[in-house]
């Protein structure tokens, strides 16, 4: 019996090892996801929540359109996000600096899951670091699908 319970133990202790070093989500609750561009009079935050997107151009967020998604949409968005090292997305290398001089936006993503916040370093509009790429492609996909006049 101290045997079983033992092997227990370091399984469980090895399991949770795992998750942390890793720094991937195992389990997706409450996740809230934002893409975030700010430069001189100018801002914009594209936010999925809930199978939901809320679009905001004001700075204060208090006018946001909400728009609901599909199935489809929102699995893309969690599966995209399960991928991400989040441990690691404060220390996400830009491959452009236009930012730094006024030659673009300052864009920040964010991942907030279970209360839990990850904001990834700054990179310039339009070119996001690799490791984010394919979940910053998706998310402005598909608000451009719903923001179409």
């Amino acid at each position: 019996m101290k045997l079983l319970i033992a092997l227990f133990s370091v399984f469980i202790i090895s399991d949770e090892c795992t998750q942390t070093k890793t720094g991937k989500p195992q389990n997706i609750n409450n996740l809230k996801v934002s893409y975030q561009v700010i430069s001189r009079g100018f801002f914009k935050e594209i936010s999925f929540e809930d199978a939901q997107m809320m679009y905001s151009e004001d700075p204060n967020v208090k006018a946001i359109n909400t728009f609901k998604l599909n199935k489809k949409e929102w699995s893309d968005v969690l599966q995209l996000v399960a991928q991400l090292n989040l441990d690691g997305l404060e220390s996400l290398v830009a491959p452009t600096e236009k930012r730094l001089y006024d030659g673009a936006a300052h864009t920040t993503v964010s991942v907030v899951i279970d209360g839990k916040s990850y904001v990834s370093s700054s990179f310039d509009e339009g070119h996001p670091p690799a490791e984010i790429d394919a979940l910053v492609n998706k998310m402005l996909t598909i608000s451009e699908k719903y923001l179409q006049p």
